[in-house]
Formats: structure tokens, sequence, C-alpha cells
């Protein structure tokens, strides 16, 4: 038997998929012909929409402070271009991700193997005036995937409520393995449905991580505090 977790990075900011991803999904973004001259600030970068300032774009540890700020920062233009680059990440990983999937069918290892993917949080872009994922609790945030692959799972959609906490107890499930009694999670296939699931931020000091740059005292206590929330079937 064996277990495998990993951790993919590329669905993140900087919203940096390899070129051919995401000159695929904007052709107007223009880069050097070799990636390593970008890096050396010997070439440059720009994009065929005048409107947009791709400096902020590229900037974006910068940008993301501004905008918490000054929602209007960003223009609509530069929000959709940030959401194509980070489509691009999406569908580098997706392709890999069919990589290693072809490689476990290849070896015969595939109809006996439990594939797991989700993900710990969404992404913001321009919606509730926010960009990025820290310090909130809103659906775009907290509503992730779950995809569960197994030769002998039924192949449909559960519209039931899940929590991350469930996926321990789910595993033990569809593997065989006695759950301990003691956890907050049920099983997904369990035959009572979980009637709410819960998100929760602690209080915390944004300016720790350099995301408190440009807030006014009255805004940094906004996102400093803590934050609960209740997420029903509706």
């Amino acid at each position: 038997p064996y277990f495998i977790m990993a951790n993919f990075i590329e669905c993140h900011s900087s919203y940096s998929a390899p070129r051919p991803y995401t000159e695929e999904i904007d052709p107007d973004f223009n880069q050097p012909e070799y990636a390593f001259l970008e890096r050396l600030n010997i070439g440059s970068c720009s994009h065929s929409n005048t409107s947009v300032q791709l400096e902020k774009l590229i900037n974006y540890r910068e940008t993301i402070n501004r905008q918490y700020s000054d929602p209007d920062y960003l223009s609509k233009e530069e929000l959709k271009i940030w959401k194509r680059w980070y489509a691009a990440e999406l569908k580098y990983l997706d392709n890999q991700l069919e990589l290693f999937i072809d490689y476990l069918r290849s070896n015969g290892e595939l109809d006996n193997t439990l594939l797991i993917f989700t993900s710990d949080h969404g992404e913001l872009f321009g919606e509730h005036d926010l960009v990025y994922h820290n310090n909130f609790l809103w659906d775009k945030l907290l509503h992730v995937p779950l995809i569960l692959y197994d030769n002998d799972l039924p192949s449909d959609t559960q519209n039931t409520m899940f929590s991350l906490v469930d996926l321990f107890p789910t595993i033990c499930d569809l593997v065989n393995v006695n759950k301990p009694g003691n956890i907050d999670g049920q099983s997904l296939f369990s035959e009572v449905n979980r009637e709410f699931a819960f998100g929760e931020i602690g209080e915390r000091d944004i300016s720790i991580i350099d995301r408190d740059w440009y807030l006014s005292p009255e805004k940094k206590k906004k996102f400093d505090r803590g934050k609960k929330a209740v997420c029903d079937q509706q």
C-alpha cells in the first residue's frame, strides 16, 4: 500500500503559468522569446490592450495590498486578465495531473487507487471588492471542488453539504479502516447528511504578513478581526 499527498501551488498568485498556457488564453500579452531574458530584465513584457497597466498585474504583492485599500485600483479589464492568467494555471495543472493518471493507468495501478482532488480555498477577482483569498469567508473562497475517483464508486454528483473535516472519515470508509470515535467529521457516505458546514478565521495582525500597506486603521481593523461562517444547503 502507498499514500501520496501532493500539494500543488501552481493555481496561486502570482498567476504566472508556463508561457505557452498564458499565451494561449491571453494572446494580447507579449513576452520576450526566451523566459530567462525576462528574468534578467533584458526583455520587456507588454500588453496589446493599452488600457491595461501591466506593471500592476506583474507586481502582484503590492497590487493586492493597494486593492484592499482602494477597490478601484484595478480596472475591470485588469481583473479579467488576472482571472485569465489564473485559468491558464488551472489548465497547466490539469495537463500535469493527466500525465500522472496516465502513469497510474499504464502501470496497472489506477483501478486499485483512490484519487482525491480538493483545495483549501478559492480565489477572489473583484468579488466583494476584494482580490486574493485572505481574511474573509465568502462562498467564492469556501466552496471548493471535491472529486473522488475509485473503481467502485458511482459516477455521479453529490449535492450534500460537505466540509474538509469530513475527508478523513470518508477515506477511512473507502479503504475499510476503522474510524476513531472522537472525530468532528462524518463520512460523505454515512446515512446522515450534514446540515451545516462551518468556517472560521481567528483574530490576526495582517501587518505580520505585509498585508496592511495603504490600509487605514479602520480597514486594517476590519481585516484583523476574527470571522465565522455557517453554510447550509442553500
